[in-house]
């Protein structure tokens, strides 16, 4: 095995790991599940952000956020007892879902920038005549 071969099977399987990531979190976001959710984000900035070519200030922004974040889930009651109750906790909820929307973005757009997204498939030019 070659060095190249060696360095290309660790970028895919960091990049595998990225993506099993991404998809747990897009399925806790789209259940509603805000605990699964708000895990998810905070191991995939762990991966990503001590990566050399993800920008630090936006890091700093996110893990910033997402510390500010954590202590609302101590807030969140399994049940409510009255109608009210019920209402302001989802109201609550809502809030966290927003909030947990933006760091989301915001860590796959730098993802995007820093290239640790890579395309699902790439057209080679090499066989260009051959694509229809």
């Amino acid at each position: 095995m070659t060095t190249d071969d060696r360095d290309w099977n660790i970028n895919k399987g960091f990049g595998d790991i990225l993506t099993g990531l991404i998809d747990e979190i897009n399925v806790a976001a789209k259940e509603g599940d805000i605990v699964q959710w708000f895990n998810g984000l905070r191991i995939l900035y762990r991966n990503v952000s001590g990566h050399k070519k993800v920008d630090k200030k936006s890091m700093e922004t996110i893990n910033k956020d997402m510390k500010a974040l954590k202590p609302k889930f101590a807030n969140i009651q399994k049940t409510a007892m009255t109608e009210s109750g019920k209402a302001s906790q989802q109201s609550f909820k809502n809030d966290v879902k927003d909030k947990l929307d933006e760091i989301n973005i915001t860590l796959i757009t730098e993802m995007h920038k820093a290239g640790l997204i890579f395309p699902t498939f790439k057209r080679r030019s090499d066989l260009s005549g051959l694509e229809t």
